[in-house]
This record gives structure tokens, C-alpha cells and sequence, in this order.
């Protein structure tokens, strides 16, 4: 019985072959990202009994998981979550953790794998211990790997000091409850009626305005902050830039239906922007065609119109920049007969003017 159980403790903490070793690092990365907590310690030691796989490897693959979130980040600031159609989709975290998962067990086999062996003369002996530089060699491929490590953490690290930080939203404190009025008698046994006391509004009651968000489809971190980040639920209305002007007065439509699927999933109405920005520059010529046309005009509304219809958006939103002073008695007149024909079918219309 006691030779079972020494064979059972040296064979989980025997080296092995590098293939069952890198095995046992990558079963240890599986459990460090499972969302299991302290679990995948005790799980990782139950699975070395039982397959006996070598316990330091699996060890070492659950810190290593601890490195997975950085994977997650990099995919959400590259803009990966837009190549889904569902905005809450696990598809990419699955994805993403085949990845880690493969990189990790290429990473292992290759620390792992003895390789350079060198080989004995013949006047040499073999002594206890001797390794024939293996030893060497791991320890140079692991100095290896802490150093790219260590150089990815501190570029992280840059990059956090340059980049816009996330914080949390301020609240706008709520105005006093004039019907709250204070006891002007002392509270006492002797009173026949017991005191009462504010009743607890909770804070989405208390919210007496509207937050606005404007959503942009060229940066990439707006859809991380709108969905990993959160900041959907605190907004009411959102504005993002769908719309815009082309030169021949017809609608380029730049839509991601991932951010209208997380908006209409939290009811937040929905308000599509278009701008007369034309490769790249505020380009006041073209709205100067459309508003000098009755019939552009007309033609401009009714595509906003059914676009807005179709995609049962709440409303439009108009910003056009850089136009000429002329233009603005004929602006007057297009806004009047947008707000017209939208309002017929109980949609809003809402107009940024530019700050002068």
C-alpha cells in the first residue's frame, strides 16, 4: 500500500515527457479562465490523480491564465465584437479562449521540449543529476518568456497613460422632496401615533433628465464602452452617426445593427445623425444643392423618412457644419418640412447647431 501511494505522488510530480507536461499546463490555463474561483486548484489536483499528469505544470497554467484578460482587451479595443451580430454574443469569448488556449500549449511544448541534449564523451561519467544541458536550456526559455512578459505589461502600461480613462458617469443629485417637512414634537411614548418617515425612491425614480450619447462608428472604443463597459444602461437617448451626405445628394448609410440591437434591448431610443461630411471634410456645396432644390428636398426626407420607418428608430438628428450664410433661410425651410412629414407619423426631429 505504501509503495502504491509513493508511486502515485512521485508519478505527479515527475517530469514526464514534454508533450504530457505541456498537456498539463494547458489543462491548468482551462481552469484558471473557467469561471470557477479557487475551485480550479483543488479540480487541477483531483484531474493529476486521476490521469496522472504533473501537478506544477497544471500549476503553472492556472497563474498563467491570469494573463487571458489582457487577450479579451486587446479583441474589444481592436473592434472584434463588431464582426457579431448579437451584441452579447460568447461566440468571441469562446473564440477567444481556443486561442489562448492553443498559444498556451505551443508556448508549454515548446519551454518544455528537450531539445540541445548534449551528449557524454567518452572519459565523461554520468553524475547524479546530470541533466546533459536541459536544465540550460529551460531556464533560458524561461527567462525568454518573462521578459516578453514583462515588456508586454509595461507597454500596456504606456499605452494606459496616454489613453482616454473610463470613468464613472456623475449623478446629478435630486432636488429636496418639498413634502418631506420636519417634526417640530419631540417623539415620545405618549403620542398616539407613530412618526413617519420618507418612503425610499430609488434612484431610477429620482432621475428627472435625459442623457444623450453620441456614438461615432470610426472609434473603436465606443462600442466597448457602450457594451463591456456598461454605459448603455445609463443612457436614455442615443445619437450615433449613421447617416451622411454624399455628393450626388444620396445617403451613405455606415449603420452597425450591433449597436442598434444593445440600444432597442436596453430601450434607449434611438436618434440616426446625418452630417454633410464628404471624404472626410465638412462639405458645405452639397447641402447648398440639396436645400436649393424643392424636389432634392423632397427626395432627401423621404429616405430619411423610411429609413427611420424601417429600422423603427425614434427620430432623426440633423448637423450640418460650414454652411454658407445664404443657406440658412433655406435650412429654416428644409427643417419645417422635415419636421412636418415626421411628425405626421409621431417621430422627433432633433438639430445640433455647431457652436460659433
Amino acid at each position: 500500500m505504501r509503495r502504491k501511494i509513493a508511486n502515485l505522488f512521485f508519478s505527479i510530480f515527475f517530469l514526464g515527457s514534454y508533450q504530457r507536461r505541456a498537456v498539463g499546463g494547458t489543462l491548468g490555463v482551462l481552469l484558471g479562465i473557467l469561471p470557477i474561483g479557487h475551485i480550479a486548484w483543488i479540480i487541477g489536483l483531483i484531474l493529476c490523480l486521476i490521469f496522472r499528469l504533473n501537478i506544477l505544470a497544471v500549476y503553472v497554467g492556472i497563474i498563467t491564465s491570469l494573463l487571458f484578460p489582457l487577450i479579451v482587451v486587446a479583441a474589444h479595443w481592436l473592434g472584434l465584437e463588431s464582426l457579431f451580430s448579437s451584441p452579447d454574443s460568447i461566440v468571441l469569448d469562446i473564440l477567444l479562449g481556443l486561442f489562448f488556449l492553443s498559444l498556451c500549449y505551443l508556448v508549454f511544448r515548446w519551454v518544455y521540449k528537450d531539445v540541445h541534449k548534449r551528449e557524454l564523451l567518452n572519459d565523461e561519467k554520468m553524475f547524479v543529476f546530470h541533466d546533459l544541458g536541459r536544465r540550460w536550456m529551460f531556464l533560458k526559455r524561461t527567462i525568454l518568456i518573462l521578459f516578453v512578459l514583462s515588456l508586454v505589461t509595461l507597454t500596456v502600461f504606456g499605452i494606459s497613460l496616454y489613453d482616454h480613462p473610463v470613468v464613472t458617469p456623475l449623478i446629478q443629485a435630486s432636488p429636496p422632496d418639498p413634502s418631506i417637512q420636519p417634526i417640530n414634537q419631540k417623539i415620545n411614548s405618549s403620542n398616539s401615533r407613530e412618526p413617519s418617515f420618507p418612503v425610499f425612491v430609488s434612484q431610477e425614480k429620482q432621475k428627472d433628465f435625459t442623457t444623450y450619447a453620441f456614438y461615432v462608428p470610426w472609434d473603436s472604443k465606443g462600442w466597448f464602452d457602450l457594451n463591456s463597459l456598461g454605459r448603455i444602461k445609463d443612457i436614455d437617448v442615443l445619437i450615433p452617426e449613421w447617416y451622411s451626405l454624399n455628393s450626388d445628394l444620396s445617403i451613405d448609410i455606415k449603420r452597425e445593427e450591433n449597436v442598434d440591437q444593445l440600444a432597442k434591448k436596453h430601450r434607449v431610443q434611438i436618434f440616426p445623425r446625418i452630417n454633410n461630411v464628404v471624404d472626410g471634410n465638412w462639405d458645405e456645396s452639397v447641402v447648398h444643392q440639396m436645400l436649393i432644390s424643392p424636389q432634392k428636398r423632397t427626395d432627401l426626407i423621404k429616405q430619411l423618412h423610411q429609413d427611420v420607418k424601417k429600422h423603427r428608430y425614434a427620430g432623426i438628428n440633423i448637423y450640418f457644419d460650414k454652411l454658407r450664410p445664404k443657406d440658412k433661410r433655406l435650412l429654416t425651410k428644409f427643417m419645417k418640412e422635415l419636421v412636418l412629414v415626421f411628425h405626421r407619423d409621431g417621430l422627433k426631429v432633433i438639430q445640433s447647431v455647431p457652436p460659433r
